[in-house]
C-alpha cells in the first residue's frame, strides 16, 4: 500500500462520520422547514393550534390530553348546548376592539376562562395528585374501620378537604366551628367592606379576602376572639397578592384598634398560608363578572349595579351554595332587568355556560338581599354604593319581576 492510500484509509472513518453528521443536520433542517411551512413561524399560538403528543404541556392552561374536553371554545359550547341549528357565526366577537390591547390578552382569554371554569368545577390545581393520595389513604382507613364510630370521626375530620373543590367551600362548613357562627362571619365581612373602602383597595382584593376567610374557616376551628384576626390577615394576604401598593402590617394593627399585635398577625399569616397550601390563585366572582360585562355590553352604571348586587351576597352565608361564576351571572342578570337592556340570549349562555333557568334562582336570592339592604343591620355595602363615587347606584329600585321575556 502506497503512502497516499494509507493516508486515505486513515482519514476514511473521519470523513464518513462527518458525512453522517452533515446528513443528520440536513434532515433536521428539512423537518424544521416542513414544520414552519405547515404551522407558520409567525402565526398566532393558541390551544387550538398544533395538537400535543401524550401529556406534553405548554401553550395553554390545561395539563393533559384528558382535559381536552374542558378546552372547547365558546362557539363549540354554543353548538353543544343550544343546538346545531344555531350558526356559530352569529356569535359576536366581544374582544373585537381589544385585539390591539396587550392587557386584554385576547389570544388566550378563552383558554384562561376555560381554566377558571375547570378549576371551579373540579377544584383542579397542581397539588391535586397529593390530594388524591390522601383520599386513597382515607379510603384505606375506612375499609379497616367500616361500620365503627372511628370511621365517622375520620370522615368529619376530612370531609372539608374532599367534599368540595379546593377553591370553594360547602355552605355547611360552619358546623365544624364551635365558637363562631354565620352571623359573626357576616359581621366580619361587613366590617372588611368598610376597611377595603377606607384603604382604597382594588375590587378583586375584597373577593379574594372573602374566599381566603371561608377556605380557612372550613379547615380550622377559630375562637370568636381570633375571628377578626383571621379577617385582617386574609385581607393582608389578598392585598399582597392583588395590590401594587399593599397596606402594611402596622396599618392592619391600627385598623383593628390594636386588638392584635404585629407578631400575632404575622403568625396568623403563616398559619393561613400553610393551611391553604399557598393556593391563592382561585376563581372569584370578580374574574367572571368582568367577562360577563363585556358580553352584556353594559355601561359604567350597569357594571356598578351588577357589582352592588354581587357584593350584597358576600356577607350572606347562605349564598355560599352558589359558585362564583353563577353569582357573577346573577348580578348581570339583575342589572339587565333593572335597566331593561339586552336579554339572556345565546351570547350570554355561551359565555356564562348558564341558561336563564340556571341563573334565575340565584338572582332571586340576590335580589332579596338587595331589597333588605337599606334596613338591614349590616349596611356597609349599601352605604358604599350610596356614595357619589359609585353614582348612588344603591338608590336604583330592585326589579320586582326578574323574569326576562
Amino acid at each position: 500500500m502506497t503512502d497516499c492510500e494509507l493516508v486515505r484509509a486513515r482519514e476514511s472513518p473521519r470523513s464518513q462520520n462527518e458525512a453522517s453528521q452533515s446528513q443528520g443536520v440536513l434532515n433536521a433542517i428539512g423537518q424544521t422547514a416542513q414544520q414552519i411551512s405547515r404551522w407558520g413561524r409567525t402565526g398566532q399560538r393558541t390551544s387550538h393550534g398544533r395538537p400535543r403528543e401524550g401529556n406534553q404541556t405548554g401553550g395553554t392552561m390545561t395539563t393533559s390530553a384528558a382535559d381536552v374536553d374542558m378546552r372547547e371554545s365558546y362557539s363549540s359550547h354554543l353548538e353543544r348546548s343550544v343546538g346545531a341549528d344555531v350558526m356559530t357565526d352569529a356569535l359576536p366577537d366581544i374582544d373585537l376592539y381589544d385585539h390591539d390591547n396587550p392587557l386584554c390578552v385576547t389570544e388566550y382569554v378563552n383558554d384562561i376562562y376555560q381554566y377558571w371554569y375547570k378549576v371551579e368545577v373540579r377544584g383542579f390545581h397542581p397539588t391535586s395528585a397529593r390530594e388524591r393520595t390522601r383520599r386513597d389513604s382515607m379510603r384505606a382507613r375506612d375499609r379497616k374501620t367500616r361500620g365503627g364510630i372511628e370511621r365517622l370521626t375520620f370522615y368529619v375530620a376530612h370531609w372539608r378537604r374532599f367534599a368540595q373543590p379546593d377553591t370553594q367551600v360547602s355552605e355547611q362548613y360552619m358546623c365544624i366551628q364551635t365558637d363562631i357562627n354565620s352571623k359573626m362571619r357576616a359581621i366580619l365581612i361587613d366590617w372588611l367592606v368598610e376597611v377595603h373602602l377606607k384603604f382604597k383597595l382594588m375590587p378583586e382584593t375584597l373577593f379574594l379576602t372573602t374566599n381566603l376567610i371561608d377556605r380557612f374557616l372550613a379547615q380550622k376551628a377559630v375562637t370568636r376572639r381570633n375571628l377578626q384576626l383571621v379577617g385582617v390577615t386574609a385581607m393582608l394576604v389578598a392585598s399582597k397578592y392583588e395590590e401594587i401598593w399593599a397596606p402594611e402590617v402596622r396599618d392592619f394593627v391600627y385598623i383593628s384598634d390594636r386588638a392584635y399585635t404585629r407578631q400575632q398577625i404575622l403568625d396568623m399569616e403563616k398559619q393561613m398560608l400553610n393551611t391553604l397550601g399557598f393556593h391563592l390563585t382561585v376563581p372569584t366572582p370578580y374574574q367572571f363578572m368582568n367577562r360577563y360585562f363585556k358580553a352584556a355590553g353594559g355601561d359604567r352604571k350597569f357594571q356598578l349595579y351588577a357589582s352592588y348586587a354581587i357584593e350584597c351576597a358576600l356577607p350572606s352565608y347562605d349564598m355560599l351554595k352558589y359558585s362564583g361564576s353563577k353569582l357573577a351571572a346573577a348580578g348581570v342578570y339583575i342589572a339587565m332587568r333593572a335597566f331593561h337592556t339586552g336579554s339572556w340570549n345565546h351570547v350570554m349562555e355561551a359565555h356564562t355556560r348558564l341558561s336563564e333557568a340556571d341563573v334565575y334562582q340565584c338572582a332571586c336570592d340576590m335580589a332579596e338581599l338587595m331589597r333588605r339592604a337599606p334596613t338591614a343591620s349590616l349596611t356597609a355595602v349599601y352605604k358604599k354604593y350610596s356614595g357619589e363615587k359609585f353614582m348612588k347606584i344603591a338608590a336604583i329600585p330592585v326589579p320586582s319581576d326578574l323574569r326576562i321575556s
